[in-house]
């Protein structure tokens, strides 16, 4: 199990990772812990990247998964599972997500050190946004951005 604390609007919280999450038949109505919700979505995508851990990867990925890189590059589910980044440390800064029908999206900061396919990323903090749909398997992220940091 993995613990990772992050601080958002001044408010410390402790997000916590268990096991495989059950899925209801619909998408909830309303998502009363957005915030930590959306924090243990980013958290579980980088901490399997971290761990290099790609069925892990691939179960979280929607099949219409897309990546937007900060360099320009971008690449669908298929491309990304066959070149995935080494991530050998990071730290989530802060995060806020917004909840509605289904959705997640959750903007997010994070400092990291991290080889992409053909070369290593700036360990700066910056910014990425994440969106997540919720299905019969639970929730999949369908898309991610990162941006270049802050100058």
């Amino acid at each position: 199990m993995r613990i990772r604390t992050f601080v958002a609007a001044g408010t410390a919280a402790v997000a916590v990772l268990g096991g495989a999450s059950v899925a209801a038949a619909g998408p909830p109505a309303s998502l009363p812990k957005t915030q930590l919700t959306g924090y243990q979505l980013i958290n579980r995508f980088m901490s399997a990247l971290e761990d290099a851990d790609a069925p892990r990867i691939n179960r979280l990925l929607a099949p219409s998964f897309v990546i937007q890189r900060a360099n320009g590059t971008w690449a669908v589910k298929s491309q990304y599972m066959r070149r995935l980044p080494v991530v050998d440390d990071f730290t989530i800064l802060a995060s806020h997500a917004v909840y509605s029908h289904g959705t997640i999206s959750v903007r997010w900061e994070m400092a990291t050190r991290e080889v992409l396919p053909g070369a290593a990323v700036g360990t700066a903090p910056a910014p990425r946004l994440s969106t997540f749909a919720w299905t019969s398997r639970g929730w999949r992220m369908t898309s991610h951005a990162n941006f270049n940091p802050p100058a």
